[in-house]
């Protein structure tokens, strides 16, 4: 599997309309308001009349009568009460009817966008587990190149690990009898220098010890040694070594 073959994630994009409402009118209108006009009113009553709120609109004298007697002409404006709350429940109930009618549109928006965003969720959650499946599937097949690789490696450290024992066995025959257990090392490094060396010697001093160690010795055994012993430094050069898992 390959990365052309990930599946791609949806957005999520619930969103909601705008709602467009008329905008609020003041419900003051002029019929709220009535005039009212008086004419021929005596100077008696005048005194009461402004105090209810009638303004004098003009004066007409009676020139019969000495002194002449004034008339007044007066007029009132003042609202109706009966159409001022008729005016004020009907913009009332048109601002409760558009409220209403805006809360059901966008309680309808909402069970939508919660609908949408279900279905988006669940097409969402699954493209993710594919996804995920498809990344695992990618790295199973790396984790088996590589493994693949890993065991080739091994087998070719095993192959050489036969190989230097076999020639290490050859020249240790062909040379145990014309060189010291230093001259050997000496030339076995020259030839393989990875290759693990234990010294063994009868006669072990210092000085010894200090030309296998300049030598590059592995170790350095004194004879004589123990199975146990042998077979322990040997398994701790190859782990070293070949890091063998014996």
């Amino acid at each position: 599997m390959t990365i052309d073959n990930i599946p791609v994630v949806p957005g999520i994009h619930p969103g909601q309309r705008a709602i467009n409402m008329p905008r609020v009118i003041n419900p003051y209108t002029t019929i709220w308001w009535s005039s009212q006009s008086v004419s021929g009113v005596s100077e008696s009553v005048m005194g009461w009349l402004i105090a209810q709120g009638w303004e004098i609109t003009g004066i007409s004298p009676d020139n019969s009568t000495v002194p002449p007697t004034l008339y007044y002409a007066l007029a009132k404006q003042g609202q109706e009460p009966a159409d001022v709350l008729l005016s004020l429940c009907n913009s009332y109930t048109i601002a409760a009817n558009e409220a209403r009618e805006a809360n059901q549109i966008r309680y309808n928006d909402v069970v939508t966008s919660w609908n949408n965003l279900s279905n988006s969720t669940h097409s969402h959650f699954a493209a993710q587990v594919a996804e995920q499946n498809a990344q695992a599937g990618i790295f199973i097949d790396n984790l088996d190149s590589h493994m693949d690789y890993i065991d080739g490696k091994i087998e070719e450290n095993q192959s050489e690990l036969v190989t230097d024992a076999e020639a290490a066995t050859t020249a240790l025959v062909a040379m145990d009898t014309k060189l010291t257990g230093l001259e050997t090392l000496r030339l076995l490094k020259q030839f393989r220098s990875m290759l693990p060396c234990i010294l063994l010697s009868a006669r072990l001093d210092e000085l010894m010890i200090e030309q296998a160690r300049l030598a590059r010795a592995f170790s350095v055994l004194a004879k004589p040694i123990t199975l146990a012993q042998l077979t322990g430094t040997l398994r701790q050069a190859l782990r070293r070594t070949y890091d063998w898992r014996g």
